[in-house]
């Protein structure tokens, strides 16, 4: 850019010719002719000016326009593509908690206890080893325990006790009755009667239900009867014949135990549900995460089974979680939490109800399995069990299908800085058109807005433009005519900033839309902003390097002549002066020439040739015959006079400067330098 301002002092230096100061010309007859050329050299404005480098490097610079050969100032910044990943998000699910407890749980039957009286504890000891009849007798009361293994007590809910009566006498029984008691509060459980009479050798059954009862693990049992004897016939007392209870507690629900417990099952059912105003149909996950939580407060260890309906593994199967958590209670619960990353994960649900059913199973090990604190024998009530929860953190998805209600993307500030020279208050730029190229990659138009600021901080001055325009999917070019007030003020510094919008928010015919996205496609903004170049060129003196002519004329000069031949299509005027002398200490002026600038048509100056021819006088031949001749050419241009100029790229000096040197060669003469 800076080469924008200095472009006239290169100007300057091409125009300066070798020239002298105009003298009437004689019409000599000549001899010999010899010309001396001085320069022949085309400059062309966009050999000076173009900055291709700065452009590639800074993202500005001025460029040669080839289609009309204008110069250009050139201001180029991207924003960085935005593709949507991240943004294509999902809001984290409600909490699922559930508290699902054991209920009534099961007791298994108990290892059946026996209780029995001897024929000798009903007669007498005599009776052994005897044969003869029996009289008939009353039984007598028999008062025993039954023990239990399996449980210390339990609070029944219901159950059976199952009596086995057998009569091992060899005589009918009748009016049997067994009644059961708890030993330790005293109370009655219950009783059984058998009308009989039950012969030898018979077994009978019955089960006493058990109802609203603590039961401990000692039962009293009383056994009452009457026996028919054997009045007819004699029998043979061998002495161990015994009538004999069993009895065992059957499986049994209850809503307390301090018993060993069999293995529970309960199921429970709930939903995570999803407020977010971007609607899912199919979508494969990103990032995110799933979690369960569960403490356990029963002394079985605990099996969880967690089934997340709609959300599906990369193999497709729909997720199901186990955890097996420790036994715990319900002032010390075991607590386990488990994280499931969902990255490749999938999600499948209709767009109209946004949820994941869950299914929960749990199972407690039997406490024989788990033998809490070392016993099979644990403590539980129907309150105990587990409480959980269940919950999805927000979803990134990479893959989206369904109804997009908002997506935002927000574009990192660019800034450029230009390096002005001085001077630069002498350049005036126009601009017609700010372009704005746009790439949307996604299958939804966008709502985007840029904001293009341009700011002087010497002045302190700023000028913005925003743009705001729908782009629909594919490339597209957005142009913003009459934008040259950004560079009017001279901009040290030209920013970029932006967002993008889609879905159904900001473009509501897309509401009911299924629309796909990826998390690769985005959007990509590029902003090309081109000026023409205007000049206003104040009065300026340039004078170039000496130059050294080395030439040899060994005879006299009869008369010399200096051609100038200008061609300017420059929109500047002036004048060329050219200096001669022997060394660089003495330069001498030896031509003024005028530098015409042709009309200006259409901003665009009109090229004019101009010819030039200046007789030499003898003063001058002295400084031109000398072995070494330096010339200096000072270009002195008028300025536009407050005008604007328009700067072409072909506009071009073209300079072409000849000495026509005649002199005569006499034999007879014996000239000596």
């Amino acid at each position: 850019m800076r080469r924008l301002i200095y472009f006239f002092m290169v100007l300057l230096i091409l125009t300066a010719v070798v020239s002298c100061s105009l003298k009437m010309p004689g019409m000599p007859v000549w001899s010999i002719q010899v010309d001396v050329p001085f320069s022949r050299r085309t400059y062309r404005l966009a050999e000076l000016v173009t900055d291709s480098t700065k452009m590639a490097q800074d993202g500005y610079g001025i460029l040669y326009g080839s289609d009309d050969s204008i110069l250009k100032f050139e201001y180029r910044d991207t924003l960085d593509f935005k593709p949507i990943g991240e943004r294509m998000n999902y809001n984290a699910s409600d909490t699922s908690t559930f508290r699902n407890l054991i209920g009534l749980m099961v007791i298994e039957a108990s290892a059946p206890d026996t209780s029995s009286i001897t024929i000798v504890e009903a007669l007498s000891d005599d009776v052994v080893d005897s044969q003869g009849t029996i009289d008939p007798f009353d039984l007598p009361v028999k008062t025993d325990t039954l023990s239990f293994a399996n449980f210390e007590w339990i609070k029944v809910r219901q159950g059976l006790m199952n009596i086995e009566f057998s009569n091992g006498f060899p005589f009918p029984l009748e009016n049997i009755t067994l009644t059961f008691d708890n030993l330790i509060e005293g109370s009655r459980i219950g009783s059984i009667s058998f009308a009989g009479p039950i012969a030898r050798d018979s077994a009978l059954t019955d089960s006493l239900p058990l109802g609203r009862d603590l039961l401990h693990n000692e039962i009293g049992l009383t056994l009452e009867g009457y026996a028919l004897g054997s009045p007819d016939r004699r029998i043979r007392i061998r002495g161990d014949e015994a009538v004999t209870v069993v009895a065992s507690i059957g499986e049994t629900s209850a809503d307390s135990a301090y018993a060993e417990i069999q293995a529970q099952n309960s199921i429970k059912s709930d939903t995570l549900h999803y407020d977010d105003p971007n609607r899912v149909q199919e979508a494969i996950i990103a990032s995110g995460w799933a979690y369960i939580r569960i403490s356990n407060i029963t002394p079985a260890r605990l099996i969880s089974s967690t089934r997340f309906h709609n959300i599906f593994t990369p193999d497709g199967d729909e997720l199901v979680q186990v955890i097996t958590i420790d036994p715990g209670t319900m002032t010390n619960p075991t607590t386990r939490l488990d994280s499931i990353d969902l990255h490749d994960y999938s999600v499948r649900m209709s767009v109209d109800e946004q949820q994941v059913p869950i299914l929960s199973e749990f199972e407690t090990e039997d406490t024989r399995v788990t033998m809490y604190r070392g016993t099979s024998i644990q403590k539980i009530t129907k309150y105990q069990g587990i409480e959980g929860n269940a919950w999805t953190s927000e979803l990134v998805f990479k893959v989206f299908t369904g109804i997009i209600d908002s997506v935002h993307f927000g574009f990192t500030e660019e800034e450029t800085d230009f390096d002005l020279p001085e001077g630069s208050e002498n350049i005036e730029f126009t601009s017609d058109t700010l372009f704005i190229n746009t790439n949307n990659t996604t299958t939804l138009p966008m709502r985007l807005n840029v904001s293009v600021r341009a700011v002087n901080f010497e002045r302190d001055t700023s000028v913005t433009i925003d743009v705001i325009d729908v782009i629909q999917p594919g490339p597209g070019v957005i142009a913003v005519p009459d934008c040259d007030r950004l560079l009017r003020i001279l901009p040290n510094t030209i920013s970029l900033v932006g967002w993008a919008r889609l879905g159904a928010r900001f473009f509501p015919e897309y509401s009911d839309v299924i629309s796909s996205l990826v998390d690769t496609t985005g959007v990509g903004v590029d902003v090309h902003l081109s000026s023409d170049l205007k000049l206003k060129i104040r009065r300026a003196t340039i004078e170039s390097e000496p130059l050294l002519i080395r030439q040899m004329l060994d005879y006299p000069i009869e008369n010399a002549q200096i051609q100038l031949a200008l061609t300017n299509s420059i929109p500047l005027g002036g004048r060329a002066i050219l200096l001669t002398g022997p060394d660089t200490t003495r330069l001498d002026t030896i031509i003024v020439a005028d530098i015409p600038c042709g009309r200006i048509i259409g901003h665009r100056a009109e090229a004019v040739d101009t010819a030039y021819a200046f007789d030499l006088d003898e003063d001058d031949f002295d400084v031109i015959m000398q072995p070494n001749v330096y010339t200096k050419q000072v270009i002195q241009l008028e300025g536009t006079h407050g005008d604007t100029v328009w700067l072409y790229g072909a506009d071009s000096l073209d300079v072409r400067a000849k000495a026509i040197i005649n002199y005569t060669v006499d034999p007879g003469d014996n000239y000596e330098r």
